[in-house]
Order: structure tokens, then sequence, then C-alpha cells
């Protein structure tokens, strides 16, 4: 019996576990390198350029600067990225707009376009027959890194009465 044979086995199966993590990091990376358009060039990159890397988009909207494209992405959709073009069709720029700051511009008396042409399309919309309201809610990261819930409330015409925000703890219930 060759006592070292146990340690090749070892050595062996930690060398394939090395392998796999190495390919499994790789395989992320370079995934996420795409995932929120980290890469395109601001006024290099077409239309068709983006739509190739990060597919197609969720909304679209036309400025007099330009179209607008969202991606709403992330687990639960935790960020979404607008992505501006330019008048010529060339990218502007690419911003991830779940966040505090942006939420704070958000007021009652807002319409539905003017929330979606400031954050995206919500995670969720949720009717209540007994009031004649809809709840569009965002999951997100705060300014601390926890996962937290924005709501916009909308009346019946659509215009925005209320907002709030609340971080979600451990299980994802608000608390």
């Amino acid at each position: 019996m060759n006592l070292l044979q146990p340690q090749m086995r070892v050595a062996n199966t930690v060398s394939w576990f090395k392998s796999a993590a190495i390919l499994i990091v790789t395989m992320l990376l370079s995934s996420c390198a795409w995932y929120s358009g980290y890469g395109l060039k601001p006024g290099v990159a077409t239309e068709p350029q983006v739509r190739e890397a990060m597919g197609q988009p969720a909304a679209t909207w036309s400025t007099p600067a330009g179209e607008v494209w969202a991606y709403p992405r992330g687990p639960l959709g935790t960020e979404t990225f607008l992505v501006r073009f330019d008048e010529n069709g060339k990218l502007a720029e690419i911003q991830q707009v779940l966040r505090d700051e942006r939420f704070d511009q958000i007021y009652a008396g807002m319409t539905r376009d003017d929330v979606l042409h400031l954050i995206g399309p919500p995670f969720q919309t949720t009717t209540f027959s007994g009031t004649d309201q809809t709840a569009w809610d965002y999951h997100y990261r705060d300014d601390s890194a926890q996962s937290a819930l924005f709501s916009v409330m909308y009346n019946n015409s659509g215009v925005v009465v209320w907002t709030f925000k609340q971080r979600l703890v451990g299980d994802g219930h608000e608390h």
C-alpha cells in the first residue's frame, strides 16, 4: 500500500477546485463587464453596439437630445441603468438610477412618465381597488448598501400622490 496515494488524491481534488473557482470567477467578471454597459465608450459606441452588449431594453423613449433606453438589472431588479444617446445615435452616458438621490427628486404631482424617465420601470406594480391607487415598487440598495424598497403611489389619473422608502431586513420583509 502506497501511503502517498491519499495525499495525491487530495492534491488533485484541491487543484480541480482551484481551476473550477478560477473559471467561475473569470466567467462572472466577463459577464459583469457588459451587464452595466461597462466598456462601452461614450461618443464612440452606437445604438446597435449597446443593444448587442446589453440586450433588449425594457423601455425606450425619445427626448430632444436623443433616445433613452432603460435596463432594469440585478436580483429583484436592484439596479436600473438608463442609457442615453445623443442626436446622432452615439452613446452619451450610462447611469445607474435606483439611488436615494434620484428618489428624493420624486414628489406629489409628477406623472408616471416623469417617474419612468427619472428612474425607469418598476420592479412590480400593485393596484389597490379600494382606493383606486397603484403602487410602483423598486427594490434597490440604499446609500448604506442595505436592501430597501422605494414605492411611488399614483392616483387613478396617473399622478404621484406620495412616496416612501423602507429598508428591508434579513428575510426580505420590511421591519
